[in-house]
């Protein structure tokens, strides 16, 4: 099913680079794919506002449209699907798709937030680019980039993610979920590799995950952006 763009409004105010950080404006080189968005109200009187905005590497290179063609399989079936549920005026599960995006020596790291109605919750895609090079460039390539070791990685991610199952959890250590919750934590934390962990710099080199975390109610995990406790060296 294809769906002609919507009026959508510029992203630019949210991506928007500090020149103090950075001297690279990451809307130099990427702008905003605007699948839909509007306000709708469903059959049983539920109102919504919906926006489906990606980002699309405007440089005309390989590694460009590689990353594209990725957002776009990746993107393209949820806001269909949310566009569709507008035209039949059933009710949406995602009502929004936005993305963030950073620059740091040279690296632009885009980040896909997908926002889920019903839990409040989002759902993270995470893409790196070399603006130096002009090449997509994978987990490898980027912890090289940025001077930090695969270990330290992985380490600060599994704590990064403990700490926050504690933050979220530790109240309820006499619910019977409880031991289910930290052992399910445990296992998201040892399938973590380098190949499959989700990650950029800040337009300080400070370096983010986004990753599930374990819960006690509701889905088994939810998603969250968190910061590591490690910085990019240059």
């Amino acid at each position: 099913m294809a769906f002609a763009l919507a009026g959508c409004q510029s992203n630019e105010e949210d991506t928007e680079t500090s020149e103090e950080t950075t001297s690279i404006d990451i809307n130099d080189h990427v702008t905003d794919y605007c699948y839909g968005e509007g306000e709708y109200t469903d059959s049983s009187g539920n109102e919504y506002s919906y926006s489906y905005i990606v980002p699309e590497i405007t440089d005309d290179t390989d590694g460009a449209k590689e990353i594209n063609e990725s957002i776009r399989e990746e993107t393209e079936s949820i806001a269909e699907e949310g566009l569709s549920s507008v035209e039949s005026k059933t009710s949406l599960i995602c009502t929004k798709i936005f993305w963030e995006g950073f620059t740091y020596d040279n690296i632009a790291g885009i980040v896909i937030h997908e926002q889920i109605d019903w839990t409040n919750t989002d759902y993270y895609l995470v893409y790196n680019y070399d603006l130096e090079n002009e090449s997509a460039l994978t987990n490898a390539d980027l912890i090289e980039k940025l001077g930090v070791s695969e270990d330290e990685l992985l380490d600060a991610a599994a704590t990064a993610i403990r700490d926050k199952f504690s933050e979220l959890n530790d109240d309820n250590k006499n619910m019977d979920e409880y031991d289910f919750a930290y052992e399910y934590n445990e296992d998201i934390i040892n399938e973590l590799t380098i190949d499959n962990i989700r990650f950029y710099a800040n337009e300080s080199g400070d370096l983010y995950i986004c990753t599930e975390v374990a819960a006690l109610a509701g889905a088994e995990s939810y998603e969250y952006e968190i910061p590591l406790n490690i910085t990019a060296v240059q």
